[in-house]
């Protein structure tokens, strides 16, 4: 087992208190130190009271939900668009379905109008 100065153990609980961004595991990553190790000398300080607790970061976190206006519309066409891009047909294998003259047939075979379609 490692034995650590209490200089050392006060510097790195320094260094971790002193950048709200920073978590245990980056500062002990750094230090070459393990995490538990960090931790249980943030801890032990706090508890002396040599050591505040640490703030909050001030900032937006890097994990921030995305809203909408963090998303601009993909150009028709391009790989992550829902609009096909001008002139283009739909994938090969795909038939092309006028809805409007399907609809149009089914009426004429039963006799339906659009009235009809509406009242049901």
């Amino acid at each position: 087992m490692k034995v650590y100065s209490a200089e050392f153990k006060a510097d790195a609980v320094t260094l971790y208190l002193s950048d709200p961004a920073r978590t245990v595991a980056s500062v002990a990553r750094d230090l070459g130190v393990s995490r538990e190790t960090l931790r249980l000398w943030v801890r032990q300080a706090q508890a002396a009271g040599t050591a505040p607790e640490k703030a909050g970061p001030t900032t937006k976190p890097a994990h921030a939900p995305i809203t909408s206006d963090d998303v601009s519309e993909s150009p028709p066409g391009s790989p992550t668009s829902t609009t096909p891009a001008a002139g283009t047909a739909p994938p090969t294998g795909y038939p092309t379905i006028d809805y409007e003259e399907r609809i149009m047939t089914a009426r004429a075979a039963t006799g339906a109008t659009s009235q009809d379609a509406i009242a049901a």
